[in-house]
């Protein structure tokens, strides 16, 4: 995280944290020095202090809330994770490809590459799908009468189960995507070796 200066007196000078670090910072994901960071710009920033408030406000009420038997309807789309599954084999499919094109070190060089830039999407993804939620989640908080509150928290904790076992799916595509470009490198691997032994001066035959 960039450096988060603050200064005392004209809060339009400061430099505010996003919402994907505020998230972080509440969730207790951020580093310790950025953790103290973020909580000096609060002590100074009174526009901040009143948005964590009431993020904090949402989580706490949605701890103290029980789930009803069903919800009527639900709060948000569904995440998209048919379209991030076929971007991932997609990708993974262009590294089949490219193994053929460069030597056997080189591929599996791409194929990690690849891999790493996939978790990084991935888990920005769902950053985003949980600053989302939670913005949500404060509008209804805000707007909607007390009677709804268990509604609104049964809706947004069966998208946070359904997001969970979005992320372990993709995850268990990329790792089988990742086994079968493996095995594709290997098999390849053997058929150039095949084609060059087969090819070498002096051990074909010729024909008159």
């Amino acid at each position: 995280m960039q450096s988060i200066k603050t200064a005392e007196r004209n809060p339009s000078d400061m430099k505010h944290p996003t919402q994907e670090q505020w998230m972080a910072y509440l969730y207790g994901e951020s580093a310790a020095a950025e953790k103290d960071e973020m909580s000096a710009h609060l002590a100074q920033c009174a526009d901040c202090r009143d948005k964590v408030s009431r993020w904090r406000g949402v989580m706490n009420s949605l701890d103290d809330w029980k789930l009803p038997a069903a919800a009527k309807r639900p709060l948000v789309q569904p995440m998209m994770k048919w379209g991030i599954a076929a971007a991932l084999i997609l990708g993974l499919g262009c590294g089949l490809g490219m193994s053929r094109l460069f030597s056997k070190t080189e591929s599996v060089v791409l194929q990690q590459q690849m891999r790493r830039e996939f978790q990084a999407e991935l888990k920005s993804a769902l950053d985003n799908q949980r600053v989302q939620l939670l913005t949500e989640a404060t509008r209804m908080a805000e707007e909607k009468r007390a009677g709804d509150k268990q509604e609104m928290a049964a809706a947004i904790r069966r998208i946070s189960a359904a997001q969970r076992a979005d992320y372990n799916y993709l995850q268990r595509e990329v790792e089988t995507m990742a086994v079968m470009t493996e095995t594709s490198l290997r098999q390849t691997h053997q058929e150039l070796n095949t084609l060059a032994n087969t090819t070498e001066p002096g051990t074909g035959s010729t024909t008159q």
